[in-house]
C-alpha cells in the first residue's frame, strides 16, 4: 500500500497516530502495540527510509506499507510454541495450557491459533480453520485437545464422542476435598463407578482412588488424589454441564475438586485449579488400525502440594502435642501464647462459621467434643428447655459440658477447652 502526504493538515502529526486513525490503514494498525510491532519489523518506510512510529509527517512524504491483514490476524490470534503431540493430514492432538481459553470470540484462543500452528491439510475436504472436538476444558484446566483438519474426520470424531461405549477415553487427574478412599471403603488404586444425574440427564464416571493426606487447609481435614474418566458422556443442551461433567459429579457426591474455577471448592488464593486432563486414548477415525494414546505424568504441582500439606500437618500436630504436655491444669484462662489455627469461613456440623485464629483444639478434637456433647444431651435433665435450632442446641451442650465458648450463635466462634477428656 502506498500513501503520499499532500495536505498540510497532517504536517507534524506522528506517523503512528496517523496510520491508526486513517480509514484506509487503521485495519492494519488496530492498536499501539501492533503499530510499534510493524515499525520494529520494518514494514513501513517513508521516502524509502525506515523510521520509527514517532516520526513527524511532512508534506510530500511518500509512505510504503508492506504489512498485510494476514500478519495482523497472526499477531492477534497466534499462540506461540503450542505443544503438538501428533498431527497428520486429518487430525492433530495438542496441549492446552492453563489460562488459555479453548474457543470463543476472544483473541488468542486455542481455536483461533490452530491455523497458525498446524501444518495445513492437503485433503480436498480440508477445513479452512481446524475444529476442536470435545470441549471439556475450561480456561483454568490444562490438558490434551483433539483437533480435526478435515470435514470427514470431524464427522467421524463427533460420532466417536457420541458413542455410549466411549470410543474416546479421557482421564482427568485432580485433588479433591475429603478422604475419598475411606468414604467408599477403597484401597489405593481401587476403582469406583459413580452413577448420577446432572439436570435430569444420566451420566456415569469411573474414579480411581490414588491416595489421601491430612491437611489443615480444607473443611474436611483431608486431600485425596484421584483419577476420573467419563464412562458415559453427558448428553445435554447446556455445554457448561458437558464441559464440567467430572467436576459436577465429584461435587455431587461430596468431593469437589480443589481450585478457584467453576464447580470447584475454593482452596487458596492464586493457586489455580488442581485438575488436569493428562491422559487420552482413541482409535484414528479414518485409520481404524492405529491406536493413538497420549499420557503425561501427574503434575508436580499436585505432588508438591500433598507433600507440603503433609509436613505442615505433622509439624502443627507435634507443636500442639508439646503444648498439651506442658499445659497447667490450674490455669483456666489460657494466658500462654495461642496456637494459630485456620482462618476464613468453614463448614462445621453443616453450618458456616468464621474461625478465630485463637482456636486451641485441633479440628478432629473440636468435632469430637461437640459430638460427645450431643451424645450426652439425652442424659441432661432439661424439662423446661425448648431447642429452637441446632445453634441453640450446640450452645446449651457446650456450656453444660464445661467447654468455654464465645459468641457461638453470632457465627464467630473461639472454642477453648477446660478439660480435654469428656
Amino acid at each position: 500500500m502506498d500513501l503520499t502526504i499532500l495536505s498540510k493538515e497532517f504536517e507534524g502529526i506522528k506517523i503512528g497516530k496517523f496510520l491508526r486513525s486513517t480509514s484506509s490503514t487503521k485495519a492494519l494498525f488496530p492498536s499501539i502495540k501492533q503499530t510499534k510491532s510493524a515499525f520494529h519489523s520494518k514494514e513501513v518506510t517513508v521516502n524509502n527510509n525506515f523510521v520509527s512510529d514517532s516520526y513527524k509527517l511532512q508534506v510530500n512524504d511518500y509512505i510504503v506499507i508492506t504489512r498485510t491483514n494476514e500478519t495482523v490476524d497472526r499477531l492477534r490470534n497466534e499462540v506461540k510454541d503450542l505443544p503438538i503431540f501428533f498431527q497428520d493430514e486429518f487430525l492433530a492432538v495438542v496441549w492446552k495450557a492453563s489460562g488459555l481459553t479453548l474457543c470463543g470470540q476472544k483473541e488468542k484462543t486455542l481455536q483461533s491459533s490452530l491455523k497458525f500452528n498446524l501444518i495445513p491439510s492437503k485433503s480436498s475436504l480440508k477445513l479452512e480453520n481446524p475444529e476442536i472436538i470435545g470441549e471439556f476444558l475450561d480456561k483454568a484446566t490444562s490438558g490434551f485437545v483433539i483437533c480435526s483438519k478435515t470435514k470427514d474426520c470431524s464427522h467421524k470424531l463427533t460420532e466417536l464422542m457420541m458413542d455410549q461405549t466411549t470410543q474416546v477415553k479421557y482421564v482427568f487427574t485432580g485433588l479433591v476435598n475429603g478422604n475419598f478412599g475411606d468414604n467408599f471403603s477403597l484401597k489405593e488404586n481401587d476403582d469406583y463407578i459413580i452413577e448420577t444425574e446432572i439436570d435430569n440427564s444420566p451420566c456415569k464416571t469411573l474414579v480411581r482412588y490414588i491416595s489421601s493426606h491430612q491437611t489443615r487447609n480444607t473443611t474436611s481435614g483431608w486431600i485425596s488424589l484421584i483419577k476420573a474418566s467419563p464412562i458415559k458422556f453427558l448428553s445435554h443442551k447446556n455445554k457448561s454441564f458437558v464441559k464440567h461433567q467430572v467436576k459436577i459429579t465429584l461435587k455431587n457426591v461430596g468431593f469437589p475438586i480443589l481450585g478457584s474455577s467453576k464447580y470447584c471448592d475454593y482452596f487458596k488464593q492464586g493457586v489455580g485449579t488442581y485438575y488436569q486432563l493428562n491422559e487420552i486414548e482413541f482409535y484414528h477415525p479414518l485409520k481404524i488400525e492405529i491406536l493413538l494414546s497420549f499420557k503425561k505424568d501427574i503434575p508436580s504441582k499436585f505432588l508438591l502440594l500433598l507433600e507440603r500439606e503433609k509436613k505442615f500437618f505433622e509439624r502443627k500436630l507435634e507443636e500442639e502435642k508439646n503444648l498439651l504436655m506442658n499445659y497447667n491444669s490450674e490455669d483456666l484462662d489460657f494466658e500462654f501464647k495461642n496456637v494459630y489455627y485456620m482462618l476464613g469461613k468453614k463448614d462445621f456440623f453443616h453450618l458456616n462459621y468464621d474461625v478465630s485464629s485463637a482456636v486451641m483444639v485441633p479440628r478432629q478434637g473440636t468435632e469430637a467434643l461437640v459430638q460427645t456433647s450431643l451424645d450426652l444431651l439425652p442424659k441432661i435433665d432439661t424439662p423446661k428447655y425448648e431447642y429452637k435450632d441446632i445453634k441453640e442446641k450446640l450452645k446449651y451442650c457446650l456450656m453444660n459440658c464445661c467447654i468455654k465458648k464465645r459468641n457461638f450463635v453470632d457465627h464467630r466462634s473461639c472454642i477453648k477447652s477446660k478439660a480435654l477428656c469428656l
